[in-house]
């Protein structure tokens, strides 16, 4: 299963075009979700916040964000849409994340969550 999840899925870099639909992700994962607005913002803020996008079967059904400060990742978002959690989908998400982490030699990683997740 899991190799057959790999050839089904790309990430890469999230696009103005993609807002839209992570958007809808953002709303029907979180009680407080990011606007459309603040995704635009953050894509835009070159050499600090790096933002992916999960495609899967070529729909996007995931994303994550992180910034960059000196030598640290704050990981800032994640998500994988309620349709498609339990398939290990949230496990490449994040393995991919943290090798574009290490490959910028950052030393620290932190993720803050609420009380309630």
């Amino acid at each position: 299963m899991k190799d057959l999840i790999h050839l089904k899925v790309s990430i890469r870099a999230m696009q103005e075009k993609d807002i839209l639909e992570v958007a809808d992700i953002e709303r029907l994962s979180f009680s407080f979700p990011w606007t459309s607005q603040l995704f635009h913002v953050e894509i835009k803020k070159k050499n600090f916040s790096y933002y992916w996008v999960l495609e899967f079967e070529a729909k996007i059904v995931g994303y994550a964000g992180y910034w960059k400060i000196q030598d640290e990742a704050h990981l800032v978002t994640f998500a994988i849409h309620p349709s498609y959690r339990r398939r290990g989908l949230g496990r490449v998400l994040l393995a991919h994340i943290l090798k574009d982490i290490c490959s910028k030699e950052i030393k620290r990683i932190s993720l803050e969550v609420r009380k309630s997740n």
